[in-house]
C-alpha cells in the first residue's frame, strides 16, 4: 500500500454510473485467500475480491480524528470494524448496490481505551466474540442477533500490556504482544509470560509463523520475524523450551490457584458441581469439579472474573432453576459489588459492577453515611425478596435490591442500619 496510490471504483448498475472515491491507503486486512479489506484516511472501507477484480462491499466509519480500520471480522452475517480511535462498529451484511457507503447500526466507544484501536476480533462460536487491544485486557462480547446489538460480557486482565494478537496452537491459546521493549508470549490459561525477546519496542511490523517442521519432542517450531533498524530479523524457538508441566499432575495444565490469600470459597453441589473462590489478588476463579475414582476429585478452570479493583472479601452463588445459569455475587474493597452470570458453563457475563460513592441521608441533617474507605466484608442474598444484605467495615448493615429486567440488571441501596463496628458475618 502506498500513500500516493489513488483508487476509484466505478460501477454500472441499472445503466446508471456510480463512483466511490477512495483516498490513499491507511490500512489493509486479508479476509481470506482472495478478498481484502482496505480503508482510507476519510473512513471509507472497501471489500475487494482480487481474484475476480470486483468490489464486494463498501462501509463508512463515522468521522473522527483517525477514522481508519485497525481490525475487521465477518461474524454471523454481520461486519465488525474497529477504528484507530478505539471504537468498534457493527454493520449489517446488506446487499451492496454500489452507490453509497453503508453506515453502522451500533458503536462501542473506547472498548480498549484510545490506544491505537482494537487489534483482534475473534469469533468463539455461538455469537461470542473475543477482542484485544493495547490496554492489556481481553474482552468477551456477545452478538445478539435478535436485538442487533453487541453486549459486553467480560473483561480479563493479561500479563501482556500491549496485546497484538491471540493465537491457538497445539490445543492451547496464546496471547502475543509487547511489554516495553520486549515481544512476549503469554499462555491464556495460566497468565504468566512464557517467552520474551528484546526487539526494540512496539509500533513495528512483525509476524509469527507456526512451522510444520517437527522438533525431536514432537513440538512445532515457531518463527518470529520483525523489523528493527530497517532490517528484517528472524528468531526461531520451540514453545516447549519455555513451558513446563505441573510437578503434581502433568495432565492438569489448566489449574492455577490464587497468588495471594484466598478469602472465600463457595460451591454449588448440583448435577454439575461449580466452585468459586476469591481473595486478595482481586480475582474470582470458577472451576468445574469432576468426581474421580477412589473418592478423589479434580478442578477444571471454567473462567476468571477480573472485575474487582480491590480484594474480594465475600461471595454467594446459586444456580437459576429457569435458565440453568450460575449467578455469583461478590463484594470487597472499595465498597464494590459485582454480579456475574456463568452461562452454559462456558462464558461469564458481568451483570452489575456497583461501587458505593454516596449513601442515604439521616433525617433533616442531610448527613451522608458514606466513608470512602468502606469495605464490604460479608453478605447474604435472600432469594424470596431478592434483597442483598451487606455487612460493612464502617459499621453499617446495608440492604440492596437486585432489580432484573429483560434488558438489564441493577442494584439499588434501600436500607441502612448503623451497628457501630465492622460487621464480619451476615446471615438472614
Amino acid at each position: 500500500a502506498s500513500d500516493s496510490l489513488q483508487f476509484t471504483s466505478e460501477l454500472v448498475i441499472d445503466h446508471e454510473k456510480f463512483s466511490l472515491q477512495f483516498e490513499y491507503f491507511r490500512a489493509m486486512h486479508a479476509l481470506n485467500f482472495h478478498q481484502v479489506f482496505i480503508s482510507d484516511a476519510s473512513g471509507a472501507c472497501l471489500v475487494v475480491d482480487l481474484l475476480h477484480q470486483k468490489l464486494m462491499k463498501a462501509f463508512k466509519i463515522p468521522k473522527s480524528a483517525e477514522p481508519w480500520s485497525t481490525s475487521v471480522a465477518f461474524i454471523n452475517q454481520y461486519w465488525l470494524i474497529a477504528d484507530r480511535m478505539g471504537s468498534l462498529f457493527l454493520y449489517r451484511d446488506d446487499i451492496f448496490d454500489g452507490a453509497i457507503y453503508q453506515l453502522p447500526i451500533q458503536k462501542l466507544s473506547k472498548l480498549h481505551a484510545q490506544k491505537m484501536g482494537i487489534k483482534t476480533i475473534k469469533s468463539l462460536g455461538d455469537g461470542f466474540i473475543k477482542t484485544t487491544g493495547n490496554d492489556g485486557t481481553i474482552k468477551t462480547l456477545f452478538l445478539n442477533k435478535e436485538k442487533e446489538l453487541l453486549e459486553i460480557y467480560q473483561c480479563q486482565k493479561s500479563a501482556v500490556k500491549w496485546i497484538e494478537r491471540v493465537e491457538s496452537f497445539n490445543g492451547n491459546e496464546y496471547i502475543l504482544g509487547f511489554n516495553d521493549n520486549y515481544f512476549v508470549i503469554s499462555k491464556s490459561s495460566g497468565g504468566e509470560i512464557i517467552y520474551e525477546h528484546s526487539c526494540g519496542g512496539r509500533h513495528r511490523h512483525w509476524d509469527l509463523h507456526f512451522s510444520s517442521i517437527k522438533h525431536p519432542d514432537n513440538d512445532n517450531k515457531i518463527r518470529l520475524a520483525y523489523i528493527k533498524r530497517k532490517q528484517v530479523n528472524c528468531v526461531e524457538f520451540f514453545l516447549n523450551d519455555f513451558t513446563f508441566p505441573s510437578p503434581d499432575n502433568d495432565d492438569d495444565v489448566t489449574f492455577s490457584w490464587h497468588t495471594r490469600v484466598c478469602n472465600v470459597v463457595q460451591m454449588i453441589d448440583d448435577d454439575v458441581k461449580v466452585l468459586a473462590s476469591g481473595g486478595e489478588d482481586t480475582i474470582i476463579k470458577l472451576f468445574k469439579v469432576d468426581d474421580m475414582m477412589n473418592d478423589e476429585a479434580s478442578l477444571k478452570k471454567i473462567a476468571e472474573i477480573n472485575s474487582h479493583i480491590s480484594s474480594v472479601k465475600a461471595m454467594t452463588m446459586w444456580k437459576c432453576d429457569k435458565s440453568g445459569d450460575v449467578w455469583v455475587i461478590s463484594a470487597g474493597g472499595r465498597a464494590q459489588i459485582v454480579v456475574t452470570r456463568l452461562i452454559g458453563m462456558t462464558h461469564v457475563k458481568e451483570e452489575v459492577n456497583f461501587m458505593l460513592t454516596n449513601s442515604l441521608t439521616l433525617g433533616n441533617a442531610k448527613q451522608s453515611t458514606f466513608d470512602p474507605e468502606t469495605r464490604f466484608m460479608s453478605l447474604h442474598f435472600d432469594h424470596a425478596s431478592e434483597f442483598l444484605f451487606v455487612g460493612c467495615s464502617d459499621g453499617y448493615l446495608r440492604a440492596f435490591k437486585l432489580i432484573k429486567t429483560d434488558s438489564s440488571t441493577s442494584l439499588r441501596l434501600m436500607i441502612e442500619s448503623y451497628y457501630g463496628k465492622c460487621i464480619l458475618q451476615v446471615y438472614a
